[in-house]
């Protein structure tokens, strides 16, 4: 329903009330998808993003804990893999597996996510394919994910 009109469709950017049917309200929560069962939105628990790192304090290592943020859901997650550092005009790549990220820098990273997540890829849905990551009540970085596996 929009707007007191029910309809059979609505386009993005529309809000909608929604009646679902069939599924149990405790599964539902802030951040679920709603796709259409023919073209399933993709679950992972691992993607690779390229990302922009902010003024942080200490750097950013394998292992590191953080939060990822994508939409309105959040889940717990950790750096798994440094893929390469960046030049941030040219995108080319100036090392591959960096020990470490540091402050205002770009970098292709390794994300594991704790629970399955919906995401996509960047250049396929960008509402889908935009990630902060936080740690410690701070964003530390902000990318697009480039890779789904």
């Amino acid at each position: 329903m929009v707007s007191d009109e029910l309809r059979t469709w609505v386009v993005a950017g529309e809000q909608a009330i929604i009646s679902v049917q069939g599924i149990d309200v405790t599964k539902l929560n802030t951040g679920s998808v709603l796709c259409s069962p023919s073209e399933p939105v993709k679950i992972t628990t691992l993607i690779e993003a390229r990302v922009i790192i902010f003024g942080i304090e200490k750097p950013i290592t394998t292992g590191l804990s953080v939060i990822l943020h994508y939409l309105s859901a959040s889940e717990s997650a950790k750096v798994k893999m440094l893929v390469s550092l960046l030049n941030r005009t040219s995108g080319e790549v100036i090392k591959r597996k960096p020990r470490f990220l540091s402050k205002n820098c770009t970098a292709v990273i390794q994300v594991e996510v704790a629970r399955p997540v919906c995401l996509e890829c960047y250049q396929d849905c960008k509402e889908l394919g935009r990630i902060t990551l936080r740690e410690g009540g701070n964003t530390i970085a902000a990318g697009l994910v480039t890779k789904i596996y």
